[in-house]
């Protein structure tokens, strides 16, 4: 049986570079397109999250009332 050499590529991630590593600094600029749609998203989630503490407090301070029934 004949064996054939198979090309495969494998995809590394770098999580951490030692900068000793490097001779240049690149410089790199980023910039977040979509920022309002982040800020809205974000603005959302406050008000979730201010409405959820209101219900919250409802529930902590909740008095059972009960009757007796027969």
């Amino acid at each position: 049986m004949e064996k054939k050499e198979l090309n495969m590529k494998k995809k590394v991630l770098v999580t951490e570079v030692n900068p000793g590593m490097i001779e240049e600094r690149a410089n790199v600029s980023l910039v977040l397109e979509n920022g309002d749609q982040l800020i809205s998203e974000t603005k959302k989630a406050q008000q979730q999250i201010a409405e959820l503490d209101k219900t919250l407090d409802r529930i902590k301070n909740f008095v059972p009332i009960f009757h007796y029934s027969k």
